[in-house]
Parts: C-alpha cells; structure tokens; sequence
C-alpha cells in the first residue's frame, strides 16, 4: 500500500497543499514549523483505522470552523476485497507511475506495464460540528461513497509516536496483534483471559483501596445511593481490547521498561514485519528521536533495503537530523518548504544529481537559507563577526536566529553546493573570493538564474589580499603574529623569507613595517597576502574565527569603512531580512 498522492486544505497551518510521492521511503526535510508534522497528521487521520480521531477547533487553519477540512489521499494498490462492486469497484482510479498522474477513464485498458495502478482517492472532511466524514471520490461523483473504519483497517495505517508501548502489546491495532496468525482467535484468547481474571479476583485483592472505596460508600450515602456492594474490580471495557494485560516480557520485565530508543527501534521493527507481512503504510515522526547515530543508520538502512526489495509498502518519516541525510542520500528525500504568508505548503524531491552535496553539507537542507563559503577562513570570519553583532545587538541578530546555516563549499565546488541548493528552492548567498571564477563548476549567470545571491571581493582579490589591502599599516604585524601564534610551522624567520624574496626594499623585522615607504607599502601589502594564502595561516575555521575576533572585535573602528567590512555587512542585510 502506497499513497501516491495527497491533497490538503484548511488543515491547521495549511490552508493549500498537494504532494505527490514516488518512492516507497519517504523522508521529508527542512526546518522547524514547515508543516513536515501535518502532512504525517494528515496521512494518519484520512486513512484512520478508527472511528474517531481527535478533533479540536486548532485543526482548521487559523481555527476558523466556517471552511471545512479536506484531506484526499490517493492510495493503492486497491486490497481485492474493497475492488468488488459491493464495495468501491465504481470508484476505482488509475495512477500512472511514470507520468505521476492520476486517471478517471480508460480503466477498461488497464494494463500494469504501462506503468500504471488501480487506486482509491479517500476523502476525510470534518466540519463545524467537530463531526469527521470518510468518503471515497472520483472525479463523475465528487460527494462520494461512504468508506467504513473497517475498510480502512484494510490499508494497514500506523503511526510511531507517543503510544510506543501499545506496540509492545497485544492491543487492538497493534503491530503484534497483527502480525498473529489467527487475529480473531487471538482477541477471544485476551478476552477470556482478561474475563479469567477478573473473575478470581477477591475483595482482598483490593484491602489497600479499602479508605477510598468507605469514602466513596459514605459520599454515594449522601445523596441516596444504595452502596453496600460497592467495591474495586478490573473495569470491563478493558475487556474489548482497548488496553492489554499481555505484553511483549525480555525475561520477567515487560519491555516497556526498556529505554526509549530500544523501544522505538522494536516498535517500528515490528511495523516493518508488518508490512513485510501484510503491507501497510508506517508514519515515524522524528526518525532520530532517542537514538545514537549509530543505531539511527543502522536502523535506516534496514528501512532502506526492506522497502525497496517490499512493493506494497510505504514508510513516511520526519527528521531534523543531518545523520539521516547523509546515511539516506538523495533518493528519499523531500524538501519540505511554507509560505506563511498564503499558507502554502509544497514539497520538491531532490534530485539525484545533488548527492555529493547532501553528503558533505546535510545541515545545509534543514534551514531556510544557507550562506555557502569559499573555506573555512571565510566560515572562521562569519563565525567571529557573528558573535560582535550578538554582543553588540543581541541574540536576534545571530544567524541561528534568523534560520540561516553556514557551510563550507570547499573552494571550487561553491558554485556546484549553491546551484544544488537554489535548486531545491531554499534561499542562497554564496561568499566567494573574485580570483578564482573561471574555475567554478556552475557559471555566474546559471546562479543569478536561480536567484542566488553572490558576495565576493572587489578587484578579483582573494580574502587575504582584501584583509591585507585594507588593513591599517600599524594593525599588519598584529595579524602577522596572530598567524604564527596559531600555526607551528609558521615563525617570523620563515615569513620574512617569503615576503621578502619578491620586495625591493627588504624588511629586516616586523617592526620594520610600521616605517617601510609609503609609495612601496601595496606592493607590500600584495606579498603579505600571497605568503598568507600560500602557506595557509587561516586555512581552518578555528583560526579564521581568532582573526575575526581581533578584527571585529579589537580593531573595528579602524576598519569600519574599508571594503573587507563593507562586505560582512553585506552579508548581515541579507541574512537579517524580512521573512
């Protein structure tokens, strides 16, 4: 059972939204309050195995009760018993794979190598009156035929969420009750053990309710009751199957007494035998919750291997997790994004050819917007000239704050880590040196296309010839230094023989700088900068960062109106934008 298609309206934070979903693993990424939470809601409540959900004014957007929800889930393949005529047989559809489209006539040609598939589009429509309705629709009747609870049981929806334990139980609608032999046979065993029970208990089973039950007696006496068999016994709506008294045990302790992440990994092991089993659809909120990243892996790649060797199930799952990303790749994965302005929620599946990027920078897709660096010097900066605006403005001011993730793009492959991302609809500025563009892997005009924003140095510098073309003359020894302090292969002898084999006017010292000849000073400045790029003094982001903090930290009024801050402040108006 898949669901190939999803269309919500007016269901909490979403006014519109319609997704369709081609992989049997679906995992949908993005930030936090993109709705990745709903879409599994909505899933769940449209194909309910119950009854009844649970329903409040909050699940209609903006609790205005005056529109009713509507979410249509387009699922199969069609169960045989929900195909006859007695059933849902006039209400068939056909999806075609392929083209991802769904198909009212023609279903008399029907032919599963064309890429195609019967299906049921399941409307749940719940209105003012907190009343939920469950119809199966087609286009020629769009009011519907009426779809039981029962019937829907048949589509094996469940759910991974706070009520783990009852998995762990042989409960109605638990993956162990499914997964026995004979289900009818196996809820009259609980029931005439559960009946066998209650039946033995004694009054002396109960002596230590014996204050309340008087209490209770005495109040009942009050007000006329007639209480003298009054007493504590098992209540017998237990009895039909809504709790359990037989548990899955590991020796003599119920495992539910086992930690939160052992008990989700058996919890969505036994939904998975399941579907192995019987097919089904699985909804896991929060994949990595309670899990080292280790056994997170582990247990995704098992998810990765069973559905695709599995054709008749589906597991949808969500995650704020960068292990995920990186063990799942591109395949699976859903870029969930919202307008919040018109209440839109849409997703994009990645595409395959962005694989290298999710790997080296899966943080990058669980933000909004991404700040793509050149290297780590440029990252080291950002990180440095965060922290003199959180000093100066307050936390609002940070980039975490304002939803922006920053990621190295490993020099040449920038261009490539921003076009992957702009792609994918999330909002990029790529922070680049200007010497190096004829080497990029995507071209400037393919970025600005995709409204990527690039910052970069003026004059076709590098980051150290801007740092070292504007820096005032007496500051130059104090970067000098900083530099030899944080490298240990770096020391003074060394750097002046590298300046000073490409310098007429030799330099005997450092010190020496603060009186070298004005008119010689940028050819200077030009081999200091060379020699910094040359032998990498900032080249990791812990260096670039002890830079930035004297910079911005230290020296700022005196750099305040050079080009090399102009630049971050360039960067901070993108970043802190109107969102």
């Amino acid at each position: 059972m898949r669901v190939y298609e999803l269309e919500i309206k007016h269901f909490r934070g979403i006014e519109y939204g319609k997704f369709n979903f081609t992989t049997p693993l679906v995992c949908l990424i993005g930030h936090g309050d993109t709705t990745k939470s709903t879409i599994l809601d909505a899933i769940e409540y449209v194909l309910s195995p119950n009854w009844f959900i649970p329903i409040d004014d909050s699940d209609f957007t903006n609790c205005d009760t005056k529109e009713n929800v509507e979410i249509i889930a387009t699922v199969g393949p069609v169960p045989d018993e929900l195909m006859s005529d007695l059933k849902y047989g006039q209400y068939l559809r056909k999806w075609n794979i392929k083209e991802e489209k769904l198909f009212d006539d023609d279903l008399n040609e029907f032919k599963k190598e064309d890429g195609s598939v019967y299906v049921l589009s399941i409307k749940a429509t719940i209105d003012e009156n907190l009343t939920p309705e469950w119809s199966v629709i087609i286009d020629p009747h769009p009011e519907g035929k009426h779809i039981h609870y029962k019937d829907r049981q048949k589509l094996g929806v469940s759910r991974i969420g706070e009520n783990i334990d009852n998995e762990l139980a042989w409960i109605r609608g638990s993956s162990l009750l499914r997964l026995s032999q004979d289900r009818n046979e196996m809820e009259k065993i609980l029931l005439d053990a559960n009946r066998k029970l209650r039946d033995t208990l004694t009054p002396d089973a109960f002596t230590s309710l014996e204050n309340s039950i008087n209490m209770a007696k005495a109040s009942g006496q009050m007000y006329g009751i007639k209480t003298d068999d009054f007493h504590a016994n098992i209540d017998p709506k237990v009895l039909r199957g809504s709790s359990s008294t037989v548990s899955l045990h590991d020796n003599k302790i119920p495992f539910r007494r086992m930690g939160i992440g052992t008990r989700r990994l058996m919890a969505i092991g036994l939904q998975l035998k399941c579907i192995e089993e019987k097919g089904g659809i699985l909804l896991i909120d929060d994949i990595e919750h309670a899990l080292e990243p280790h056994r997170l892996k582990y247990l995704l790649r098992i998810l990765s291997k069973n559905t695709k060797e599995q054709s008749y199930g589906q597991v949808f799952m969500t995650t704020q997790c960068s292990a995920t990303l990186e063990e799942l790749g591109a395949e699976s994965l859903y870029c969930v994004h919202y307008e919040n302005q018109n209440k839109v929620s849409r997703t994009i599946k990645a595409n395959s050819n962005i694989q290298g990027t999710i790997r080296r920078a899966p943080e990058a897709f669980l933000s909004p917007q991404d700040i793509v660096c050149e290297g780590p010097t440029e990252i080291g900066l950002l990180r440095a000239y965060e922290n003199s605006l959180i000093k100066e403005n307050g936390d609002k001011s940070s980039f975490a704050y304002n939803k922006t993730v920053i990621i190295n793009g490993e020099g040449t492959t920038s261009s490539q880590r921003a076009y992957d991302l702009a792609l994918h609809h999330y909002r990029v500025c790529l922070f680049v040196d200007s010497d190096r563009l004829a080497e990029w892997k995507v071209t400037e005009d393919q970025l600005t296309e995709k409204s990527v924003s690039i910052i970069r140095w003026q004059n076709s510098n590098n980051t150290e010839l801007q740092l070292f073309s504007d820096l005032p003359k007496d500051k130059i020894k104090d970067i000098i230094e900083i530099a030899i302090k944080e490298n240990n292969d770096l020391n003074i002898e060394s750097i002046l023989q590298s300046i000073n084999s490409n310098l007429a006017t030799k330099l005997s010292t450092l010190d020496d700088i603060a009186y070298y000849p004005d008119d010689e000073l940028q050819v200077l400045r030009k081999y200091i900068a060379r020699s910094a790029k040359n032998n990498s003094w900032f080249k990791n982001v812990t260096a670039g960062e002890i830079l930035g903090n004297y910079l911005f930290d230290e020296i700022l009024p005196d750099i305040e109106t050079t080009e090399f801050y102009k630049t971050f402040e360039k960067i901070k108006k993108w970043t802190i934008h109107e969102q």
